[in-house]
């Protein structure tokens, strides 16, 4: 849920993931790093469908790069079973 704050520009105001002062103080950078990491280093992001769904905010809201899952939790759950490992960052 949260990580849709870091894979757009939208500042989801009204939604339960609204960016704070912290994360608009380093949009740019992260941003900057996210996209460093999919192009450089070949990391594949995927977000969660679902979730962008649930609070109306558009496709093309999200930043270049990154792909579209059904549903997270599922994907997570695939990805473990092929030998992935889950690490939450917050």
């Amino acid at each position: 849920g949260y990580g849709l704050r870091f894979a757009t520009d939208d500042n989801l105001k009204g939604t339960p993931y609204e960016a704070d002062k912290a994360l608009l103080d380093r949009r740019a950078e992260l941003k900057s790093r996210l996209e460093s990491l999919i192009k450089v280093r070949g990391v594949k992001v995927d977000l969660c469908d679902k979730t962008r769904d649930e609070i109306a905010l558009p496709k093309d809201k999200i930043y270049k790069g990154i792909d579209f899952t059904p549903s997270g939790v599922a994907k997570i759950a695939i990805l473990q079973s092929e030998g992935y490992s889950y690490l939450k960052i917050q």
